[in-house]
């Protein structure tokens, strides 16, 4: 639900809220490893499970707006083993600022998130941002950065979906560089969680489809690689094609 005009709204429900780290097109971008890249989005929202989400936005004008969201999330028992609420795990709690300014091809986007994950004694404050600038209108670049401290975590399992270790903190770092060429979209992002590292390229375009005005077919592939000093090496390469059709 959204309530409000040109100077304020609130939403409230399932949804996602202002995209700090953006990752571009419709892509696909899975990595190797845990899986895991912090990208300020621990409480943006579309959980799963039993949840709060709310976020209040205030416009001050048509290019400046500040959105602060609030979220207590607690997934059912069905979905303990799911890796669910952007692989974070089945808990989370907190609030999320987030200030943004899109004016003239230039994007400015802050945000930060300060709460719990996992369980009410799993701490975590992170921060992040995106510049973005349109070199003309059929060429634009983003380039992200993201860190956060967590207390008591480890990253979560790729086939769980949330940690089984505790006992101290660690800080996960994120920088991403993406770039819209016309129907081209093409990205790199790095990750940085404890001794873990993770390397991941991934790309799209978007085709016409039968000639049928506002529809596209998009292929999309990732490529990723990540290393630590337990588990080695591990590599991941996975594509997706979806249509899509705006009327």
């Amino acid at each position: 639900m959204q309530l409000g005009n040109a100077s304020a709204d609130v939403k409230l429900g399932r949804f996602e809220a202002a995209d700090v780290f953006q990752l571009g097109r419709d892509t696909i971008v899975s990595r190797a490893g845990s899986g895991f890249a912090y990208r300020t989005n621990a409480l943006r929202g579309r959980f799963t499970g039993g949840e709060f989400h709310g976020a209040f936005t205030l416009n001050f004008s048509p290019a400046l707006s500040l959105e602060l969201g609030v979220a207590e999330t607690k997934a059912k028992a069905a979905d303990s083993g799911a890796p669910v609420n952007n692989g974070l795990g089945v808990y989370a709690k907190g609030v999320r600022p987030v200030l943004s300014y899109n004016s003239n091809g230039l994007l400015l986007r802050l945000g930060l998130e300060s709460g719990y994950i996992f369980n009410e004694t799993q701490k975590f404050k992170g921060g992040g941002f995106t510049i973005g600038y349109d070199f003309s209108p059929s060429v634009h670049v983003n380039f992200s950065a993201a860190s956060a401290k967590f207390t008591d975590w480890t990253a979560p399992s790729a086939t769980t979906g949330y940690s089984t270790q505790t006992g101290y903190s660690q800080t996960s770092r994120t920088v991403g560089l993406n770039a819209y060429l016309g129907d081209a979209h093409l990205a790199v992002e790095g990750a940085k969680n404890g001794d873990e590292k993770i390397t991941t390229f991934y790309a799209s375009y978007a085709f016409p489809l039968m000639d049928i005005k506002g529809a596209t077919i998009t292929p999309a592939f990732s490529v990723s690689k990540a290393r630590d000093f337990v588990t080695g090496l591990d590599q991941d390469t996975s594509v997706r094609v979806r249509i899509n059709y705006t009327f």
